[in-house]
């Protein structure tokens, strides 16, 4: 009769895990004892307290959102100023127009006869004509610039600021 033999298999991984936790514990035990061991030469500083100066006067808070940010990429260029609203002329009238960018025309007249004007004609009576818009001719005068349009009141809708009141 023959004896047969059971052959069983252990896993051999058991010596891999017991060489790489050695090693975990080595690298972290000496990294431990660097850190807690005093270096030998070197010498502890010595902390000092100083006299801080008081505040002449408490400044008063800044509101939540308000505060200055140093100019990183330089100080802005100031604005420039305001240009006057035009106002409305009652000096020449406009009997029609083609709006089309500068190529616009308008038909003015200023009572000695209409003409026909484009963007940098000069006019009898001294303006000059800026722009020719759909609402309008926008004039630049001696006393600022000057809006001739159809309607009264079109000077506020040219310029953007709609108002209850047309006059």
């Amino acid at each position: 009769m023959t004896q047969r033999r059971k052959s069983t298999t252990r896993p051999r991984g058991g010596a891999l895990w017991l060489v790489l936790g050695a090693v975990a514990l080595g690298y972290g035990g000496g990294a431990l004892a660097l850190a807690l061991l005093p270096m030998e030469g070197a010498t502890p500083v010595a902390a000092t307290l100083r006299d801080v100066p008081e505040a002449a006067e408490p400044e008063a808070p800044e509101p939540a959102g308000a505060r200055s940010w140093a100019p990183v990429f330089g100080t802005a260029a100031p604005e420039p100023a305001a240009e006057p609203e035009p106002e409305e002329t009652f000096d020449y009238a406009l009997y029609g127009l083609a709006a089309g960018g500068s190529d616009g025309w308008a038909v003015l007249d200023d009572g000695s006869g209409q003409r026909i004007v484009r963007a940098g004609d000069t006019l009898p009576g001294g303006e000059t004509v800026r722009e020719v818009r759909a609402e309008g001719v926008i004039l630049d005068g001696s006393d600022g610039p000057l809006i001739v349009s159809f309607e009264p009141g079109e000077a506020r809708e040219m310029l953007g600021e709609r108002g209850d009141d047309d006059g």
